[in-house]
């Protein structure tokens, strides 16, 4: 039956019993009476309490310990948290996020630990209300946006956390939010302020900011903000359709007006697959793509754009009774499908990308479009079946109706149909998820036409990928077939798809095998398999009432429901034929199954291992659900196949079939196969099978083949037997002792400890018995019922579940006993003995002997623990069995520790396989108690693999029985694994985790790795586990470096590689150097690895170290800093949790101070340590790069760094090798950083924030940008209180409302300022390395060096430029003179590498000078001002990275600073017109650095004579002046586009208005782009004919213009060129301006941008015109110019004389009407378009025609289906009274042009339905074929539009 929707509520109280309801019925489902509520309580009081301690002793690790792992592992009990409990952690975790200096790691951990407090998991509700919590906003962005422009580490997690917050943020606040946030916005920002908007601001009253939202998608072309708008949309539509309960609340769709949702459509719709990019695309072309890439991803755009669409579908106008989208009634009202406009709005769009979902179309859109279907499908249903429960809060008026279901199902079928045999995996898979939402809302409209294909599929025996495609479709939609509740009539077709479907299995193509194996247990999941035929009718049941649910007909006449039911009752007779015949074809393929080989003797490739899974997991639903009689048959079947065959390549393979009928009967099958089994094994045994002793599973040896058949089939039929096995008991404790003691081979006895662990498994574990998709007392009902079938497909509530459990039973545990006594007390006394023998006498029959005892003691899997409950069958440690399998366990780890190390001690090459062994034994003691991880979860994937074909909406509580079993089984396991992590840890299993990091270090691979991959597994437990590992194995690599360096005879290279292998596992390196105490460990082991000769060892060494630097790049301070808030979050927790642990707390405390000594002592120790070894003159360049690196990366800005180690870095600048340079320019960088941090910052929380300032520091709020400018234009002098604005006005831009805006006073004093004082020795030895004589000229001439790497690379380095700067910075002038004097030799040298250290020089002086004083920096300017004129006049191509020092210069920097550089660039002549190409290439780069650096400063010297200059020369023949022209102009333009608002208030009634609020209509250089289009059309008269045509003014002028507004376009303002881009389009819009223009008509007819297509002589300029034109369709136009731009396309389509320019334009006018298709007006633009193609139809040219009959189709299609009559009349009317003449009749070829464009005409209407038969298209193609003898073009046409039809309707 389908999920019924009866949940209670969305949020509130009745959510709150709900839920706890739920979590209830899963524990209900166990076996076993779980905890009390009480004692749950009590557990979480004691993680609080711990929680509490752990945050006053400000240890971030046991904050996570207690707050994050401690409160996942209570999870697991499955309690409920009451709403003020969940709303004071909340808050707890959301300022403790954002504390300074947490660990990114942390801070995703409290994050994650929010939302699984606040959100349902997979449900999308809240636990806490908006109204229950509220938080501050604004300590969270205090923090984020110090990070934004800091290059700070934390920005990402800072804005997952306003994610996970933001619902609980005031809706109030909203305004000062945007008054936060947009002073940040400029062109350049748009997307990360879009970014901070969607994860700050709250959804629940979305009018506050949807105005400004939209105004902006109108301003900015940016895809990356549309992506964050979007996903802050969907959020809010949603939000808004369910909670507004007021018919008010809604405008005219959804919560958007018309126009908003015109906007929506072009952008979301008809645009939306030109802006499906991958984010990480989109992010590398963004300007800020650096800061952003750090931030959340937008949600995944199909879904967000589904969220939207389906949220806003509603009742909203008048309903349209035809349900063709193309179809315009003749109204003067506009009416709608289902009377919603949003539903007609994605009907438009899904026709008109109808095409794109065949298979024959598939591309990369149609994988976005399959996508888009089918978030738009299950959207539909989640919102369906919300507005169906009874608590639903929307107005009844805005609900859906049944009428919008049923069109919606209607226009997603036919696409979804197609896209479903695309050969794109990804492609196909979206479309079957479509189907099979679809076939649950409406499976009367979808499976009928889905089942015609799917026969088709499954008869056609020549097309595989049609087949494999059907039956992954048929694996989707076994919902609708199963159940007659869902699509009544589905049921008699599963029989035939069954039989159908057997030759998918074929070992020749797993992919079908895989598909056939999906379906047949999808489908009989639900679906008894048994007999119905000839039972009577005992169900008592009514007959089903004709009207469903929701008042619907559900089906025809009550004697067609009889026949139907009586056809299903039919052929339930034919279930035992087809399953012999799917057993019979599982083993034939398995008869011819490869031979197994490798190691882990697998039966082929992967391929073939899926095909293999495939069957397991059908066969298992099958043996599941057959009824007794056909699983007798079944059971016969499989023991003959047993019983007559012994081939290896099978036994794995069936034995797993074996299973699953074992699992389903275990006393028959048992009955059946345990005589047979012990028969052939004592017989195999007796003739000396097994006998030959083998250690290895390659040796193999095939006399043993029959045994090994018998042994597998005997561990098969044990599993899950439970009870059945106790029938056995005699012969088992007569069996098994003779096997351990005759089985000498490796496969043999492997086999023997899995029929030991199976029989333990079986007996002493608790697991599911019966996976039945009924209860058992339906079950048995429904084999003796006619009508049974009616319970096919049936779901069950939870708490309807009855599980089957096998729990342990005295007496199996009693056999259990048994067998431990009798089969693993004598091997322990065997192994006891076996490990006593000396070394020197261990020969291969020591060690094969040793070797399967091994095996034998660990496959049992006894249980116990002495305080929980956790289904465990020995819980009372005062049982006497409790006592013996504690004892047996604790001999076993003194066996274990002592065999460990006996073979340890050997470290022999024989003894290889019994130390694996050994390492496998002790993985079992370790991990084997509960259940493994990994176990968990494979067990959980394959159950979340599972439910999805059953899981239709949220909040879905009923589903099959099969999968509460499966849900119950799993937190089953849950336990277990809790159970696992918790338990205590003995001495000896300390023990035997140092064997095995002993082991680590084997001298044989073999060994190493088998250990290290236990030693991960013991490094994941918990970091105190991870720590001891890594300190150990640091301590084993120091120890053997010592000893290998030492005593040169042995080498320990193999003990080195082990422990090295060890530390890089996982997360150990990041551990070891983020705690301060084993990081000098770390560092010193590594780098005592120098005197190594081996390469491998260099390598590993290589890549452990960069593992530990990469982990050490984010600063974290020794101990958290206090946080006030904190405090108040913990005081408020205090009232809701009573239990303190002041203990605990007290001890913490007091020990605070002393943990803060000994990790700084560690920290300056470190330092030492490590500069020593650098420092060493025996020490090689590489490894004191290494250890300089690691002094770098280990920096910590509380703590001033010793004297030494600055001296050191100092040196190390004047150092031989480069790279040490560099590392020293770095470090002392950041030394330099750090003292400014204790210089600025007072607060131990302003340290981390970096919230610190110089005490020139001031901060102002401008008026507005007038104001601005006229206070950034002032001089500055040392009395006028005057400010410079350097850096990025310190998060205010002002562009378009102004924040706060940081300034700096001009220095008046000699020195900058007082420098930290403890920092003061360090500053001092830095002074006296400079001091040294010849220092700077050595410095410089290291710079001047050509560099080893990349000599053509000669940008200018930074950290060359930054040691300069800090130099100026921190002594001011006090080494300029010597800097100057060094200098002075090479500045006058042409030499490209002493050029660029004068540049990184020059730079260097001029940033670092910034706060010196006016006389410092004058005498800088005059020294500087004297060199530069002659450094310019010499700058050749090679050595024009001297345009960078204007970067240098502006880039963040005031321009009054560097006004001597200002006026000599003004000085230069510019008039460009008789230069030469370098001097103007020269000229141009500098003056556009420039202007690109100071533009977002409201800077602009000399803009007008620019601008006259730039606009006089636009037809410099000159490309690359062309280029720069073009740059300096679009920089030009975009500065005059300055909206500016006094307030938010303002800015906010501007977009309420809609009367463009950022003035993009502004056309910057109106009157100047007027005239050169006006010279444009004169030029392109007086063009020079080829070969002189590239010489022409025109094709100068047109590159320069084009490049401009190509320029232009790619940025984020494009908006504000949207004016020249229509002047420019087609030269009519000049009528509008007043110019006087002699030959109107001569340019009326020359559309100058699109007319760049008949040129062809000149290949730059038409690829600028094909770029252009290209751009205008990919940008999302503004409102204002969508019917400008729509308008020329159309006159110059009407009017151009190129063909060229005509097929380009008529190319361009459907783009552009399918991208704002809901902006056209029926009576104005649509008959103009129409108009266009019907003369492209007559046109001269054939490519014309065709394009033209191509475009036709497209607007008949989407907005004229009405006119297809008409039009087929005038085309047939054409064609009759067009008779074609003689061809030498001169009236020939025009008859053939006019009577081929009626041909044409008739193939568009034809191309309007282009995968449907309506009635009138017989006629029209048997019309068609008429014409296919017809002369060329027309004969041509026919025969292209008749391939094309028959590869659309096949």
């Amino acid at each position: 039956m389908p999920p019924k929707s009866h949940f209670v509520a969305l949020e509130g109280p009745d959510f709150d019993r709900e839920h706890a309801e739920q979590l209830a019925v899963r524990l209900d489902l166990l076996p076993y009476t779980t905890e009390s509520e009480q004692q749950a309580n009590d557990l979480l009081e004691t993680f609080i309490a711990k929680l509490i301690a752990s945050t006053n002793a400000k240890d971030a690790d046991s904050i996570v310990q207690w707050g994050v792992e401690a409160m996942q592992e209570w999870s697991v009990l499955r309690r409920s948290i009451s709403r003020p409990r969940r709303a004071v952690l909340v808050r707890f975790f959301y300022h403790l996020t954002i504390v300074p200096g947490l660990k990114r790691k942390y801070m995703r951990s409290f994050t994650s630990m929010i939302r699984q407090l606040s959100f349902l998991q997979g449900d999308g509700r809240r636990l806490i209300d908006s109204h229950e919590l509220i938080l501050d906003w604004r300590p969270l962005w205090s923090r984020f946006k110090g990070e934004i422009f800091n290059e700070g580490t934390v920005s990402g997690q800072l804005i997952e956390l306003a994610w996970a917050c933001k619902e609980y943020f005031p809706i109030e606040q909203i305004p000062n939010m945007l008054e936060e946030f947009m002073p940040l916005l400029n062109p350049e920002t748009a997307a990360l302020v879009a970014a901070i908007m969607s994860a700050f601001i709250p959804t629940a009253e979305p009018r506050r900011f949807l105005p400004l939202i939209f105004q902006m998608a109108e301003s900015f072309s940016s895809p990356i903000m549309w992506l964050y708008f979007v996903d802050l949309l969907a959020d809010a539509t949603e939000r808004h359709m369910i909670f507004s309960s007021s018919q008010t609340a809604f405008k005219d769709v959804g919560m958007f007006t018309a126009s908003e949702w015109e906007l929506l459509v072009s952008r979301l719709l008809t645009g939306h697959t030109t802006q499906l990019l991958p984010f990480e695309t989109l992010v590398r072309t963004d300007r800020l793509g650096s800061l952003l890439s750090k931030l959340r991803k937008p949600a995944y755009q199909p879904d967000a754009i589904a969220q939207i669409v389906i949220y806003s579908i509603s009742v909203d106008g008048p309903i349209k009774e035809s349900t063709e989208v193309g179809d315009k009634q003749s109204t003067n009202s506009p009416k709608y499908v289902a009377g919603s406009k949003a539903l007609e709005s994605l009907a438009q769009f899904i026709t008109s990308k109808e095409v794109s979902f065949h298979p024959s179309q598939s591309s990369s859109i149609t994988r976005s479009l399959t996508a888009m279907t089918e978030s738009l499908s299950r959207r539909f249903i989640y919102r369906w079946t919300e507005e169906a429960s009874g608590t639903c809060k929307t107005p009844k008026e805005q609900r859906l109706t049944k009428k919008m279901k049923k069109y919606f199902v209607e226009l997603l079928c036919t696409p979804t149909l197609m896209a479903i045999f695309s050969k794109d995996g990804d492609t196909a898979a979206r479309a079957r998820g479509t189907l099979r939402n679809l076939a649950y809302l409406e499976a009367d409209i979808v499976m009928p036409p889905f089942l015609e294909r799917a026969y088709n599929g499954l008869e056609a025996i020549n097309e595989t990928h049609r087949t494999t495609a059907v039956l992954h479709a048929l694996s989707e939609v076994v919902l609708p077939l199963v159940s007659e509740d869902i699509w009544f009539g589905g049921q008699k077709h599963i029989l035939p798809l069954l039989e159908l479907c057997l030759p998918g299995i074929d070992l020749n193509d797993p992919g079908k095998t895989v598909a056939t194996a999906s379906f047949v247990s999808n489908v009989l999941q639900t679906v008894p398999i048994m007999s119905l035929v000839g039972k009577s009718d005992t169900s008592g049941d009514l007959m089903p009432s004709l009207v469903d649910s929701t008042g619907d007909l559900s089906v025809g006449a009550l004697e067609d429901r009889d026949a139907e039911r009586t056809m299903v009752i039919e052929s339930t007779g034919l279930f035992e034929d087809w399953v012999r015949a799917f057993f019979e074809r599982c083993l034939v393929l398995y008869e011819t199954l490869p031979e197994e080989g490798g190691r882990s003797k697998k039966t082929g490739g992967k391929q073939e291992e899926a095909m293999l899974s495939g069957l397991r997991e059908a066969t298992e639903v099958i043996c599941t659900q057959l009824s007794d009689d056909i699983f007798n048959s079944v059971l016969n079947r499989v023991y003959d196949f047993a019983s007559t065959n012994t081939k290896l390549n099978s036994m794995k393979a069936f034995c797993q079939l074996l299973r699953r009928v074992a699992r389903s009967r275990p006393s028959q099958t048992l009955e059946k196969f345990i005589p047979l089994c012990v028969r052939q094994i004592k017989l195999e045994l007796e003739l000396g099978a097994a006998s030959i002793p083998t250690t290895s599973t390659t040796d193999i040896v095939h006399s043993d083949t029959a045994l090994l058949w018998h042994l597998s089939l005997l561990q098969a039929v044990m599993a899950d037997a439970g009870e059945a096995i106790l029938t056995y008991r005699t012969t088992l404790l007569d069996l098994l002792p003779f096997l351990v003691e005759k089985i000498k081979s490796e496969r043999s006895y492997s086999l023997t400890g899995s029929i030991i662990k199976t029989t333990f498994y079986g007996l002493t574990t608790v697991y599911c018995l019966n996976r039945q998709s009924l209860n058992p007392d339906e079950w048995r009902r429904a084999s003796n019922d006619r009508a049974s079938h009616r319970k096919w497909g049936k779901f069950y509530e939870g708490h309807d579940v009855k599980v089957q459990w096998h729990v342990p039973t005295s007496k199996e545990v009693d056999f259990a006993l048994e067998l431990l006594q009798c089969l693993t007390i004598p091997t322990l006394e065997i192994v006891e003995s076996l490990i006593q023998t000396p070394a020197s006498s261990r020969d291969k029959i020591w060690r094969n002997d040793f070797t399967p005892q091994r095996s034998d003691i660990f496959m049992e899997r006894a249980r116990y623990i002495d305080k929980l409950e956790w289904g465990l069958c020995l819980m009372d440690p005062g049982d006497v069995r409790y006592q013996t399998v504690l004892q047996y366990r604790q001999r076993l780890g003194n066996l274990l520790q002592a065999a460990a190390e006996s073979l340890r001690a050997a470290q022999t090459e024989d003894h290889t396989d019994a130390v694996s062994t050994l390492i496998n034994a002790i993985d079992t003691y370790l991990f084997h108690h509960g259940i493994k991880d990994e176990t968990a979860r494979r067990t959980r994937n394959a159950f979340d693999n599972g439910r999805r074909s059953w899981v239709f909406c949220r909040r879905q509580y009923d589903m099959p029985r099969s999968y509460w079993t499966k849900f119950a089984e799993c937190d089953h396991q849950y336990r277990l694994q809790h159970l696992a992590r918790c338990r205590p840890y003995t001495e000896t299993d300390r023990s035997l985790v140092f064997e095995v990091l002993q082991f680590c270090r084997s001298p044989y691979v073999k060994i190493r790795r088998t250990a290290q991959n236990l030693a991960q597994s013991i490094a994941q437990v918990s970091d105190t586990h991870a720590e001891y590992v890594v300190t150990k194995m640091l301590e084993f690599l120091q120890k053997d470096s010592q000893i290998d360096k030492a005593e040169k005879s042995k080498d320990l290279s193999d003990q080195i590689k082990g422990s090295l292998h060890t530390v890089r596992l996982g997360s150990l390196p990041s551990l070891a150097v983020n705690n301060p105490i084993l990081c000098k460990q770390f560092f010193l082991s590594l780098l005592n690895l120098e005197y190594h000769d081996k390469n491998s060892i260099q390598t590993l060494m290589s890549t452990v170290f960069d593992l530990g630097i990469h982990a050490l790049r984010q600063e974290v301070p020794i101990i958290l800093p206090d946080e006030e808030l904190v405090s108040h979050a913990i005081q408020e927790m205090t009232k809701f949790f009573s239990v303190r642990d002041l203990h605990l707390e007290e001890i913490a405390q007091n020990k605070l101070s002393t943990r803060f000594t000994q990790l700084h002592d560690a920290i300056q120790s470190s330092f030492l340590e490590i500069l020593e070894i650098a420092q060493r003159p025996t020490t090689h360049w590489r490894y004191a790069q290494m250890a300089l690196n690691a002094l770098t990366h280990m920096r910590n800005r509380e703590i001033v760094p010793p004297a030494a180690y600055v001296r050191y870095l100092t040196n190390c600048t004047i150092h031989t090798h480069p790279t040490i340079r560099s590392g020293g320019r770095n470090g002392l960088d950041m030394v330099f950083y750090h003292t400014q941090i204790r210089t600025y910052c007072q607060t131990a929380q302003a340290k981390w924030t970096g919230d610190g300032h110089c005490p020139l520091h001031r901060e102002i709020r401008p008026r507005d940008t007038e104001h601005f400018k006229a206070m950034a234009s002032c001089d500055v002098t040392a009395d006028n209180e005057e400010l410079y604005f350097d850096g990025t006005h310190a998060f205010s831009f002002g562009w378009v409302m102004w924040g706060d805006v940081f300034g700096h006073l001009p220095n008046t004093g000699s020195s900058p300022f007082q420098w930290d004082k403890p920092s003061q020795p360090t500053l001092d030895e830095v002074r006296q390395v400079l001091k040294q004589d010849g220092y700077f000229t050595k410095l410089i001439g290291y710079y001047a060096e050509e560099p080893n790497s990349d000599p053509s690379s000669l940008d200018s380095r930074d950290d060359c430029v930054r040691w300069i700067h800090r130099i100026c910075e921190f002594y001011g002038t006090e080494f300029f003179p010597a800097i100057c004097e060094a200098i002075e030799p090479i500045w006058k040298e042409d030499d490209r590498f002493k050029q660029r250290a004068c540049l990184e020089i020059f730079s260097g002086l001029i940033g670092g000078s910034k706060h010196w004083n006016q006389e410092e920096t004058a005498a800088l300017w005059k020294w500087i001002m004297e060199r530069w004129p002659t450094i310019y006049q010499n700058i050749k191509p090679d050595t024009l990275f001297w345009e960078s020092l204007v970067s240098w210069c502006f880039t963040g920097r005031d321009p009054r600073r560097s006004q001597p550089l200002i006026d000599w660039l003004f000085s230069l002549d510019w008039d460009i017109a008789h230069e030469s190409a370098f001097t103007l290439r020269k000229q141009l780069r500098f003056l556009a650095n420039f202007y690109h650096a100071v533009a977002p400063r409201y800077f602009m010297p000399q803009k007008d004579r620019i601008v006259k200059v730039m606009f006089d020369n636009i037809n410099t023949p000159f490309e690359v002046a062309q280029r720069y022209i073009a740059l300096i102009l679009a920089i030009l333009v975009q500065y005059e586009w300055q909206p500016s608002y006094p307030n938010l208030r303002a800015l906010m009634d501007a977009c309420r208005s809609g009367n463009d609020a950022f003035e993009t209509k502004l056309a910057p250089y109106a009157q100047e782009i007027g005239e050169i289009t006006t010279k444009l059309a004169v030029w392109r008269k007086e063009r020079l004919p080829p070969p002189h045509a590239l010489q022409s003014d025109f094709d100068h002028a047109a590159a320069t213009v084009t490049q401009m507004l190509m320029g232009g376009i790619a940025v984020g303002g494009a908006c504000v060129f949207m004016p020249h881009l229509q002047t420019l389009l087609c030269v009519k819009t000049l009528l509008r301006v007043k110019i006087v223009i002699t030959d109107k008509k001569a340019i009326f007819n020359r559309p100058e941008l699109i007319g760049l297509a008949e040129i062809t002589d000149n290949p730059m300029l038409s690829s600028l015109g094909s770029a252009i034109s290209r751009m205008v369709l990919s940008i999302s136009l503004p409102t204002a110019y969508i019917r400008p731009v729509f308008t020329s396309l159309v006159d110059i389509a009407r009017t151009s004389t190129s063909w060229r320019v005509r097929h380009r334009a008529s190319s361009m006018i459907p783009a552009i009407f399918l991208r704002y298709l809901e902006r056209w007006s029926d009576t104005d633009e649509v008959p103009k378009m129409l108009e266009v193609m019907l003369m492209s139809l007559e046109d001269e040219n054939v490519d014309v025609r065709s394009n033209g009959s191509l475009s036709l189709a497209v607007v008949i299609r989407n907005s004229m289906l009405n006119k297809i009559e008409t039009l087929q009349k005038r085309f047939n009317r054409r064609i009759r009274k067009l008779a074609l003449p003689p061809r030498s009749s001169a009236e020939y070829e025009r008859t053939l042009r006019l009577r081929h464009g009626a041909v044409l005409g008739l193939i568009s209407l034809a191309r309007t339905y282009p995968f449907t038969v309506p009635e009138w298209m017989p006629a029209l193609i048997d019309s068609l074929a008429k014409f296919a003898t017809e002369p060329n073009p027309i004969a041509s046409s026919i025969r292209s539009f008749g391939q094309e039809f028959t590869r659309n309707h096949q």
